[in-house]
């Protein structure tokens, strides 16, 4: 079996890279710079989904980008977290062993990383089957904090928890750095029956002359135009000790969570408060104060699961 039939959470897989993003996208990151090409290149919310028997096999891979130096798969059997393995740092290629925790034949899903591009070269398993495809479809669009930065665990960010949760294949195509960009949304070979949005803090720090606004208008109406019929969500900007203390900050965080709130209503999208959703003490995050860390993405996808009204 050909272990490209094995990617799930990709748009396309070519030369065993499972791109998340339309040609269009990628272009666009990369032309921004060097840092928005790598992260826009992560292989968030893909993996490796097959039935087998094997206690004992192989993946070789190649990186292709990556933001963290910190990068983990996920195993799961059956749909439990089993055990995880952790790449070497960031050898361009490199073949790891994984041992599965559980005996029989089994459903195994490889969660790869959040924060690195993988090109997946060989898995050694045999001729493994496809695992059949989850019923629903989920798309994800936001920041570096959707993409799961800073997540130890791929399978601890928000995006994994509430595909797991929901039972969905996952489409993330949340880019650190990313903001309101009409321009990025665009028609894909993808139908979901759920959009998550996750965005706005980039935006509270944009320029004086950056007319967020209008951004933010026109990318909720092209959501909403692109996809008439599912049902949605968008949280606004969560609480952090990283900005709050740079001049202006407050009021222009307060000013965009207006503006989402406002295009949400307009376009019959569900949205939820950001602020209270991650406990607002140090441990709950990264050390930059910004991104959340396991236990914080824990408490984060708890309080969204408990308000999604399309469960």
């Amino acid at each position: 079996m050909e272990h490209s039939k094995l990617k799930q959470g990709a748009l396309a897989v070519k030369d065993g890279y499972p791109a998340r993003l339309t040609q269009n996208q990628r272009n666009w990151y990369h032309a921004i710079s060097k840092e928005f090409a790598d992260r826009a290149d992560c292989t968030a919310g893909a993996s490796l989904a097959f039935m087998t028997d094997a206690r004992r096999f192989s993946l070789s891979y190649e990186v292709i980008s990556y933001c963290r130096s910190t990068n983990v798969i996920d195993v799961l059997e059956n749909g439990v977290h089993t055990t995880s393995v952790r790449l070497p740092d960031m050898q361009s290629r490199e073949t790891v062993w994984i041992q599965r925790q559980t005996e029989g034949y089994a459903k195994v899903e490889l969660i790869l990383p959040n924060t690195c591009g993988l090109r997946i070269c060989a898995l050694g398993i045999g001729d493994p089957v496809p695992a059949p495809p989850k019923p629903r479809k989920l798309l994800c669009i936001g920041d570096s904090i959707l993409q799961g930065i800073h997540s130890y665990h791929p399978t601890s960010s928000l995006a994994n928890i509430l595909a797991l949760e929901l039972d969905a294949q996952l489409l993330n195509q949340s880019v650190g750095g990313a903001g309101f960009r009409p321009e990025l949304l665009e028609e894909m070979d993808y139908a979901p029956d759920w959009v998550f949005v996750a965005m706005g803090i980039n935006d509270a720090r944009a320029a004086e002359d950056d007319p967020v606004a209008p951004r933010a208008r026109d990318w909720f109406e092209k959501l909403r135009k692109l996809y008439p019929h599912a049902p949605m969500a968008a949280v606004t900007p969560i609480w952090n000790t990283r900005f709050p203390n740079e001049a202006g900050y407050e009021e222009k965080a307060e000013y965009i969570r207006r503006c989402i709130r406002q295009e949400c209503e307009k376009w019959n999208i569900q949205v939820i408060e950001g602020d209270p959703l991650v406990p607002h003490v140090p441990r709950c995050f990264n050390e930059d104060g910004l991104h959340p860390n396991d236990l914080g993405f824990q408490c984060y996808a708890r309080g969204v699961l408990r308000q999604l009204d399309w469960k």
